[in-house]
């Protein structure tokens, strides 16, 4: 009796599996408040050269004339008729008062008679910068400065919290080492502690730190409940698993904004998410262990409670066999595991490489991760550059993504792999093609072509994990998904700077690239990725190589219609 085998005697999703799938349910949604939270913390409104002490405290700052000499001596509104808000004039306070002493009408005439006796020069700004404060957010980049020559704070935080996200794929080793369990717990509790003590941060490097853990945590609290999760289930439940993680990460996505709003402070949102983590505390009893792994591992006794409490919630006690528990002892796990599992990264890696043919599948692939990562975190961080209102425009990318992954999930079951995987990817390409031609058209336009990338792109990440696990042999199956994830996380850290681009040179080169990079990854996709629907998994490379492209059968499709034309009959 396999373990699968045994899942299905007690009852492969009863009651049981569906309390522990609604627990790991809500236990996503604080996952995706953490990426909507940079958006909020990295908001980087107008801003300006703080000027205030060189004006007459006499003048009110409510006033018309204060504003027209703080965009003066700011630079944002300068007699070359340029503005830098990274520049001001060296104007003193006793030329403002003396100017404004002698009665001139207009403060920017006064300016200009200095300009031209060049007595006033641009330097940058002396006291730090104001920010424009009709946005009303008040963002860690705005408390730190992160603009001008510290402008770079902004797309390398952002990458240090992908980056993070990146490194928890070692996560894997600590939850085969000691239990689904204990690091799902630990890693949750320490996703919402250093969540909270972020919001103490008081240095640009201390914060950056805090937001490489958050990703870190974030990601192994993540993988460690989805591997529990379809760890007590059985196969044809495990897709059903995968699609509502990601609507799970879709609604935080959507809540995220609403809590931006109604805290705007970015030191009290992040304890606010912080503190969110004091509702998951019944989890450290709600949560079992891994009958597998316990299995594995040879913990016949405790895996048989575990199993009897699953019987026994799912109404399948009688009918439970429990002498089958003992003989899936650790070997006969271990020799099951074997015709699923990869061999060592390493020489899994070796099998992959070795034929050319595969190696530029392998090649397709990874250019296929890395492309859909950078194309969705860079919309995803985009939302303060698109028209409209910012909050809406991060509500509206997290629930665009829920049509996107459904329309994906009927693709898979309906259509073939390399063209839907293409299809998607084309969309997205094409979506971010409109994007760059029409933004300075219509503004409108540029932000419906975005949520509709979005969207595509969603079902592309999901495509993504379906299509590669089935074209990877058995033998490196393993191997292959994790450099596909490392691909994944290159792309995802590269995202930053494409939105730091858009900032800097507007909305055409940046998102015209994201086009060219889709676009290019959906050829490729489609001219040398293999069909595998209703195909059996292949076990060796040989069995990966058998299985025809969508190019190969209609030129093997041609081939045998000439065959059969000369071999007819006349």
């Amino acid at each position: 009796m396999t373990y699968d085998s045994l899942l299905e005697s007690v009852g492969s999703f009863g009651i049981y599996q569906k309390k522990l799938f609604a627990i790991f349910f809500v236990n996503g949604i604080p996952n995706a408040l953490l990426l909507t939270s940079i958006v909020f913390l990295h908001y980087m409104p107008e801003h300006q050269c703080t000027v205030d002490h060189l004006i007459p405290n006499n003048i009110s700052r409510n006033s018309t004339l204060f504003q027209e000499i703080s965009a003066v001596i700011g630079y944002r509104r300068s007699v070359e008729n340029t503005s830098n808000s990274c520049l001001m004039y060296n104007v003193s306070q006793q030329a403002v008062e003396l100017m404004l002493y002698q009665g001139v009408a207009n403060f920017t005439e006064g300016v200009k008679v200095l300009h031209r006796n060049a007595s006033l020069l641009a330097v940058p700004c002396q006291r730090g910068h104001s920010y424009d404060k009709n946005g009303f957010v008040q963002s860690a980049m705005m408390e730190f400065n992160g603009v001008c020559e510290q402008a770079w704070y902004k797309p390398f935080i952002s990458s240090l919290y992908l980056a993070g996200m990146g490194f928890a794929a070692l996560s894997g080793v600590l939850s085969d080492k000691f239990g689904r369990r204990p690091v799902f717990l630990f890693f949750t509790c320490l996703q919402f502690v250093v969540t909270f003590f972020t919001s103490f941060a008081n240095e640009i490097r201390v914060y950056g730190a805090c937001i490489f853990l958050c990703g870190l945590t974030q990601m192994v609290n993540y993988m460690a409940a989805f591997v529990l999760g379809t760890e007590c289930t059985t196969p044809e439940y495990r897709n059903f698993i995968s699609v509502s993680s990601f609507y799970s990460f879709s609604l935080g996505y959507m809540i995220g904004p609403l809590i931006s709003y109604l805290i705007p402070n970015w030191r009290w949102m992040m304890r606010f998410n912080g503190l969110v983590g004091l509702l998951y505390i019944p989890m450290y009893w709600l949560i079992p262990e891994s009958p597998r792994w316990l299995l594995a591992k040879g913990k016949i006794r405790e895996a048989k409670v575990i199993l009897l409490k699953i019987a026994k919630d799912n109404g399948q006690l009688d009918k439970m066999d429990a002498g089958a528990v003992e003989l899936i002892s650790k070997e006969t796990v271990v020799k099951a595991d074997e015709n699923n599992k990869s061999l060592s990264t390493l020489r899994g890696l070796l099998e992959l490489v070795r034929n050319p043919k595969m190696m530029v599948i392998v090649v397709v692939i990874e250019i296929a991760w890395c492309a859909t990562a950078v194309v969705y975190f860079g919309l995803s961080l985009s939302a303060q550059n698109l028209n409209g209102n910012l909050f809406i425009n991060c509500f509206l990318l997290g629930v665009l993504e829920i049509p996107g992954v459904l329309a994906a999930y009927i693709a898979v079951r309906y259509f073939s792999r390399p063209k839907s995987h293409a299809f998607f990817m084309f969309l997205a390409g094409v979506c971010c093609l409109v994007a760059a031609l029409l933004k300075s058209v219509n503004g409108n336009a540029t932000l419906a072509a975005s949520l509709l990338g979005k969207a595509a792109n969603s079902g592309v990440y999901y495509l993504v994990y379906i299509h590669s696990a089935e074209i990877a042999p058995t033998v490196s199956r393993n191997s292959l998904m994790c450099i596909g994830s490392i691909a994944g996380r290159i792309g995802s850290v590269i995202a930053p700077y494409f939105v730091y681009m858009v900032e800097l040179y507007g909305f055409f080169a940046p998102f015209l690239a994201l086009s060219a990079v889709t676009l290019t990854s959906a050829w490729l996709t489609l001219l040398f990725l293999p069909e595998t629907r209703l195909q059996p998994l292949p076990d060796t490379v040989q069995d990966t190589l058998r299985l025809k492209t969508i190019c190969q059968k209609i030129v093997c499709g041609r081939w045998q219609k000439k065959t059969d034309a000369k071999t007819a009959p006349a």
